[in-house]
């Protein structure tokens, strides 16, 4: 039994660093301009694109199943350059999530109002055929104003099956 609680404190103290770390990381990429794709060291970049007006979203993962949401404002193109320079103006990174866990950004809530404001951390069961996901494990608005991120109730949110009908 006491080895049970000393490796569950050892998981904890680990997990704790590891936020930690992923936090301290998180407050060096705010207001860090970069072209084209961010590239953050051990973590794999899960894509991203434009949400609303002139902010832009990237998804990373890391191999033990936490998230880090990058939301940049568009600079647009420097001269000479091909690609487009992005600031990056807030960053969330969560817990580690099992693999069924991914972050959505096709969701609705009659509490924002605003269309392509609001993410969230969903369950997804592949064997489940529905139109929307509503097992929400956290969510968050955007500001379009500020590229801020701000976590928000889950009650009510429900993020699209892009897959769905297919």
């Amino acid at each position: 039994m006491r080895m049970g609680s000393s490796l569950l404190r050892m998981g904890l103290c680990a997990g704790a660093l590891l936020a930690s770390s992923a936090g301290a990381q998180d407050a060096d990429l705010v207001g860090r301009t970069h072209e084209g794709d961010l590239k953050i060291p051990g973590w794999e970049d899960r894509g991203g694109g434009q949400l609303v007006d002139s902010v832009w979203y990237s998804v990373f993962r890391r191999s033990d199943g936490a998230f880090r949401v990058v939301i940049n404002r568009s600079l647009g193109y420097r001269p000479g350059s091909q690609f487009m320079s992005f600031r990056v103006t807030d960053v969330v990174a969560t817990d580690p999530y099992p693999q069924e866990i991914d972050i959505l950004f096709v969701c609705k809530s009659s509490r924002v109002a605003k269309p392509g404001t609001l993410i969230a951390a969903v369950r997804i069961d592949i064997k489940d055929e529905k139109e929307w996901w509503t097992d929400v494990r956290r969510a968050w608005t955007i500001s379009v104003q500020t590229g801020r991120l701000t976590e928000t109730e889950t009650r009510g949110v429900q993020c699209l099956n892009e897959a769905w009908g297919r």
